[in-house]
């Protein structure tokens, strides 16, 4: 591409990537490691991963939010259920909460996940627990500790 838009590399000051290993040798290789700048939100959310992975108990808790999340997406039966639960309770069609499914490469998306899932509990352990082929809900004692550190994040 260089070539093809007639900059010379020398011109290059420098060159920001992810921190994939392929992206760093190939900036590495082509202009040197003094003109590597990895992404500083790409950076980020590699450590906010990290420090959910290494929090004790925590990713055990984060994996059963997941996959109780990721089965009420993929179960129209659970969905129904739920918005009508939403609809009992009084929430107008506007104001209905859906479950949210984190992704791997926005690491806010797991607080946004954890925050829902803990406003929809009272709505969706019901429903896990009238469907056997239902994901366990987390104990009371996770619940807990989620909202414990929930507090902790907010600032």
């Amino acid at each position: 591409m260089l070539e093809i838009w007639g900059i010379d590399p020398n011109d290059v000051v420098a060159v920001g990537t992810d921190n994939a290993a392929n992206m760093v040798k190939a900036i590495h290789d082509k202009f040197g490691k003094n003109r590597h700048i990895p992404c500083f939100a790409h950076t980020l959310n590699l450590v906010c991963e990290s420090s959910l992975t290494n929090a004790e108990g925590l990713n055990i808790i984060i994996d059963k939010v997941r996959s109780i999340v990721v089965w009420f997406k993929r179960s129209v039966k659970a969905s129904d259920q739920l918005r009508k639960v939403e609809i009992d309770a009084g929430t107008s069609e506007g104001n209905m909460k859906k479950m949210i499914l984190d992704v791997k490469t926005r690491w806010n998306s797991t607080y946004y996940m954890l925050d829902r899932f803990l406003q929809m509990i009272p709505m969706v352990s019901n429903i896990l627990f009238s469907d056997v082929k239902a994901p366990n809900m987390i104990t009371a004692a996770e619940v807990e500790h989620l909202r414990e550190m929930m507090l902790k994040l907010q600032i």
